[in-house]
């Protein structure tokens, strides 16, 4: 597998919810509760939300990963993603948030 270059807005990437953080300011929601696109959600996203899209900027520390998002599950569903600040990298692989621990994969279209 390609590792992805997290320092690189435009990579196209493909971000899979795995955790909640241990001291996350929101827990994860219930697949059985949550409406994708919905407003009124409660709770961070589901464990194994995932999501595919390009990242508008780099991914760092403090900052918030913003991705604008093609598909949402393998379903198209364009929109802007924005997470809580990024509290670790670890490696080229690893996002951890306020919130959530995301996998970052390189992604290919189609």
């Amino acid at each position: 597998m390609n590792p992805c270059d997290l320092n690189r807005a435009g990579q196209l990437v493909r971000l899979i919810k795995r955790a909640s953080t241990p001291d996350a300011q929101a827990a994860p929601g219930s697949w059985n509760d949550w409406v994708p696109g919905a407003l009124d959600n409660h709770g961070s996203l589901p464990v194994d939300y995932e999501m595919m899209g390009f990242l508008l900027r780099p991914i760092k520390i403090g900052e918030a990963v913003h991705l604008w998002r093609i598909s949402r599950n393998e379903v198209k569903a364009e929109g802007l993603f924005v997470s809580t600040p990024v509290q670790e990298v670890r490696g080229r692989e690893s996002v951890i948030t306020s919130n959530s621990i995301y996998e970052v994969k390189m992604a290919r279209k189609g």
